[in-house]
């Protein structure tokens, strides 16, 4: 069993349960208002596609991005579209669901929202000391809080072709109200995960066809690929969405929040293990300085 990929004995009996569950609707859940649709050629049009991004664009007749999950695609093409955060956690929730017919491809559910912790971790520091003079707003990062919806499958070679994407942006309240795998997303620090017996794992990343950083830290989709790697075949297989729908992965992924360049982390949930002994699988790649020193995976008993 590679450390990478944790071994997935089939549990048949939950297995026949989630194929027996009614398909949620199309849309991912929880669906809200405020969302705006995006034209998904603009989003992954020529900002999106170039030498910085993918240094081989160009080597192939297939898009250089055209086997990546989907969830890695859709940070992506939300950090593309949108201006670059300081100080930033992303929560990435992906549903992979069969098809509906037998002709059809399954099709991925991803929200990815992306939170500003710039002005968070600035008032944090207020509080520390109120004597403490403090660099103004800018410096540590402005801009909204961004949410993106998309439905993705594939499409002529793409294994992850937008099917329909939207955005929104959140007010403070709201954001400072969303759960981040049991914190609020608006946390200034990082959260490593549940205590347990946590398994070490190789923290060297995938291959990958896009930039995936250099000194000033890997990128938020990098420490995703990884992440998703780790999860292993649960990853790629289509299971229905239970009711009420709710994701079946959850990822956060922070970036320099712990006061030094370069400070990444990575957690994973996955919450529907098809193993007969383990509920929930725990996943975390950590890193300092742009060098990554942590990586672990953590099973849950059911």
């Amino acid at each position: 069993m590679s450390a990478r990929k944790p071994g997935m004995g089939l549990m048949v009996p939950a297995l026949m349960l989630l194929l027996c569950t009614p398909l949620a609707n199309a849309q991912p859940p929880g669906e809200a208002t405020g969302f705006v649709e995006v034209d998904p050629v603009t989003l992954a049009g020529p900002g999106y596609y170039d030498a910085t991004r993918f240094p081989d664009i160009g080597a192939s007749v297939f898009h250089p991005d055209a086997e990546l999950p989907a969830p890695v695609r859709a940070v992506l093409l939300v950090d593309a579209g949108e201006p670059e955060v300081r100080h930033a956690r992303y929560r990435v929730r992906y549903d992979l669901v069969p098809a509906t017919t037998e002709e059809a491809e399954p099709l991925a559910h991803v929200e990815v929202v992306r939170f500003n912790l710039g002005p968070a971790i600035r008032a944090e520091l207020a509080t520390m000391d109120p004597a403490l003079p403090l660099a103004p707003p800018e410096a540590f990062g402005t801009g909204p809080h961004v949410a993106f919806r998309f439905t993705m499958g594939p499409v002529q070679g793409m294994q992850a072709a937008i099917r329909r994407v939207q955005r929104r942006e959140l007010a403070d309240a709201e954001a400072s109200a969303m759960d981040c795998l049991g914190r609020s997303c608006l946390a200034p620090h990082a959260y490593g995960g549940p205590d347990g017996d946590w398994q070490p794992l190789d923290p060297a990343m995938p291959p990958l066809p896009f930039g995936a950083g250099g000194a000033d830290g890997a990128s938020p989709a990098a420490v995703l690929a990884f992440l998703h790697e780790a999860i292993g075949e649960d990853a790629r297989r289509p299971i229905p969405r239970m009711e009420p729908a709710t994701a079946r992965f959850e990822f956060i992924l922070d970036k320099d929040l712990e006061g030094q360049a370069g400070a990444r982390q990575g957690l994973a949930r996955n919450a529907v293990v098809l193993d007969d002994q383990i509920g929930t699988h725990w996943i975390r790649w950590r890193a300092a300085g742009g060098e990554p020193y942590d990586a672990a995976i953590l099973a849950v008993p059911r």
